[in-house]
């Protein structure tokens, strides 16, 4: 994290492994994470919100911005919706928009 905190720019890379490793680790059949390092992980999580709030204020593509949203998410303990966010791309979120919003009827 120190490495990537003192870059000027990240983008959708850093945080797609980010949020690939954190996913991956709760997959059944992975090993969890050895008590050796368990608060430097939290620590470098702690390190990550930091950085992901600070980029989220700066303008950036689509792909980062779901990146940093999945890596937010996933910082935040929401396991499932960082996952969400991390794989799904932009025709599933169209699609899933138009059937449960119907969002070519009702928004411009």
């Amino acid at each position: 994290m120190t490495i990537a905190a003192g870059l000027p720019f990240r983008d959708w890379n850093f945080y797609g492994l980010i949020a690939t490793i954190e996913t991956e680790r709760h997959r059944k059949g992975n090993p969890p994470l050895p008590d050796w390092l368990t608060q430097s992980y939290q620590d470098a999580w702690i390190k990550v919100l930091e950085i992901a709030a600070s980029d989220l204020a700066r303008k950036c593509d689509e792909f980062t911005l779901q990146a940093i949203l999945a890596v937010l998410a996933l910082a935040k303990g929401e396991l499932k919706l960082g996952a969400l966010l991390s794989t799904v791309d932009s025709s599933e979120v169209d699609a899933w928009a138009e059937q449960r919003l119907g969002w070519s009827e009702q928004y411009r």
